[in-house]
């Protein structure tokens, strides 16, 4: 057991049973994080259906936009509720990954990145499709009836103020600990700290191309975009076990939505045959 500044957090020596008992808890968080999730888009599916149904979607767009619908800045993309919305987003996230953290600075460490990974599913539920198909989208929200151009800019939002933060703060409390242990000489060999930091690498590297999309043409940015994803999940994959079944997810969701894709073109074509 050590102190750190970083108070009222320590380290601290677990017995199994404690490591058992924190490792549910970090299972918990994820299911959480990913429920709050589907509630949320679940909630503007049925409000959605709601405005459509009353007609009210053509009166709020004849009535013309609030300030809320207006970017923060001149020329950026996303408007400010999009912003502050994304933003009490990630509040959640950080509170839902202190929460019942205790004084255990290597539990609430663990937990940063262990509910940011959960919602990495989510994020790609709500991507766009591939140049060309932009306004595509995933075929699970068709069935909530929300359409595309309402979720790409919490898709980017997200990478920016949920992902990155989460994760980089994750990999600054890691270091810090093996830092203050003396540890890093010997862990900087380890298979898993190696892993973590090209995780940290590849979600830089997803922000940066992000950054600079409008330098990159479309494809270019997409398959650079898709095959950065897929590299960290395939790193997160094997950096820690506990996380293995959010991967699946992220593959199975976006398998889902290329399949129905593979197979509408396919339709149309032999339609039009």
């Amino acid at each position: 057991m050590g102190q750190i500044p970083l108070q009222p957090y320590r380290f601290l020596s677990l017995a199994p049973s404690q490591i058992q008992a924190r490792r549910e808890l970090l299972d918990l968080r994820g299911t959480i994080a990913q429920a709050s999730g589907v509630i949320v888009l679940l909630c503007v599916g049925l409000y959605r259906r709601r405005t459509v149904a009353r007609g009210s979607a053509a009166e709020e767009v004849s009535r013309g936009k609030s300030w809320l619908d207006a970017p923060p800045v001149k020329g950026w993309r996303e408007t400010r509720r999009e912003y502050l919305l994304t933003l009490v987003w990630a509040v959640w996230l950080v509170g839902l990954s202190a929460w019942r953290t205790g004084d255990d600075y290597i539990h609430l460490t663990r937990s940063l990145a262990h509910t940011a990974i959960a919602t990495i599913p989510l994020s790609i539920l709500i991507s766009p499709g591939p140049p060309g198909l932009p306004t595509r989208t995933h075929v699970l929200l068709r069935l909530l009836g929300i359409r595309q151009s309402m979720l790409t800019p919490y898709h980017r939002l997200y990478g920016r103020f949920v992902l990155l933060p989460l994760f980089t703060l994750h990999a600054i409390l890691y270091m810090a600990f093996f830092i203050r242990q003396s540890l890093l000489s010997k862990r900087i060999y380890d298979t898993d700290l190696q892993l973590g930091m090209l995780a940290v690498g590849l979600v830089l590297n997803v922000w940066s191309m992000s950054s600079e999309a409008r330098g990159l043409t479309r494809w270019r940015f997409y398959i650079g975009h898709v095959v950065a994803v897929m590299a960290l999940l395939a790193v997160a994959y094997f950096h820690v076990v506990y996380v293995r079944t959010y991967v699946l997810e992220c593959m199975g969701i976006y398998a889902l939505d290329m399949s129905w894709y593979v197979v509408r073109r396919y339709w149309s074509g032999s339609k039009k045959d």
